[in-house]
């Protein structure tokens, strides 16, 4: 079976949320979304600055995706869970 890719969503104070809370295209229309593909130090960085960014632009959204390739640590949690729950990325 091959691995998954999992969202979460950065709020405006970059903490992440999960998925399911995002906000419907005819709520607010024209208004671009952002996702970041990767979870690591880069793109988690890149994803909260991007964010606070679009804070200030009234053509964005609020919120920022990152992707997250899911995988199983060492201790047998997904690495999405404790990014959601910790808001933190666990070093290897």
């Amino acid at each position: 079976m091959a691995p998954s890719l999992e969202s979460q969503q950065l709020q405006l104070d970059g903490s992440e949320t999960p998925s399911d809370n995002h906000i419907a295209d005819d709520e607010v229309p024209n208004k671009s979304r952002v996702t970041v593909v990767g979870s690591g130090n880069w793109g988690s960085v890149a994803a909260k600055l991007i964010a606070s960014n679009t804070l200030k632009l009234a053509s964005f959204h609020d919120e920022v995706r990152m992707w997250v390739f899911e995988e199983v640590l060492p201790g047998g949690e997904k690495l999405s869970e404790v990014i959601n729950q910790t808001n933190v990325i666990p070093t290897s």
